[in-house]
């Protein structure tokens, strides 16, 4: 018979208990006449502004606008205005925008606009960003659209087929892969999300700092002193083929 010995290692462990008394403050309306004087002139000053800013019609939309893949007026609308506001800051212009569907959340009603409406609609700080990128990986954002089946997009012509890039062109011409393009954006998307990756290898970026919400806003405030009302529609941008 063969016998085991096993050796046990008792360890002394010392532990303290240190009690930790508390109290219960119960708050409720009595501490409602206890005021920050400088903290409510803040908070009053910042909600009579808002109250204002948010109920001001800044336009009239001419047709309910909604958002619908692979195109729909909405979301030809917002890249038209991103499109045109990126041209107005760059001397050079940019070549295209793009943004997702999912940074828009509601639609737009037929009748008066008003600032919240357009909350309502991009209600994320999302903003403009201007990026150069290879037109190699210009392609790989649009086949990313295409398995996605849309997206807001101006100044692009795309044709999808099995849910893979059937055609491309960007400004009436068919995608060159070595050549740089100046694409508008938004922080989210350059940041490769969305299944677009690809803008991260752009060779030039800018951080506008402006909102995409706010850009939208100044776009319809200026169709009004036009004398125009907000509207759009569907020119084939985007198109799904059959197999």
């Amino acid at each position: 018979m063969t016998l085991f010995l096993i050796g046990i290692s008792v360890l002394n462990i010392q532990a303290q208990v240190r009690l930790i008394s508390a109290t219960r403050i119960k708050v409720d309306a009595r501490y409602d006449s206890i005021s920050d004087i400088p903290m409510s002139g803040v908070l009053a000053s910042y909600k009579a502004r808002m109250g204002v800013d948010v109920y001001r019609q800044i336009g009239e939309c001419a047709q309910p606008m909604t958002v619908l893949a692979p195109e729909s007026l909405l979301t030809d609308f917002l890249a038209d205005q991103l499109f045109l506001k990126a041209n107005q800051l760059l001397p050079e212009g940019v070549d295209f925008s793009i943004l997702n569907f999912g940074c828009i959340r509601a639609p737009l009603k037929e009748g008066p606009i008003r600032v919240s409406d357009i909350y309502k609609v991009m209600p994320f700080e999302n903003e403009l960003i201007i990026l150069e990128v290879k037109g190699s990986d210009v392609l790989s954002v649009f086949k990313s659209v295409a398995r996605s089946n849309g997206a807001c997009v101006s100044n692009v012509l795309l044709e999808i087929k099995g849910k893979k890039v059937n055609h491309l062109q960007i400004g009436g011409e068919t995608l060159d892969p070595e050549r740089l393009y100046r694409i508008a954006t938004m922080d989210y998307l350059a940041n490769g999300n969305s299944g677009m990756s690809a803008l991260l290898r752009a060779v030039k970026r800018t951080d506008t700092g402006l909102k995409i919400r706010d850009i939208l806003i100044e776009q319809i405030e200026h169709l009004t002193a036009m004398g125009r009302k907000v509207d759009a529609q569907l020119d084939g941008r985007i198109k799904t083929m059959t197999e």
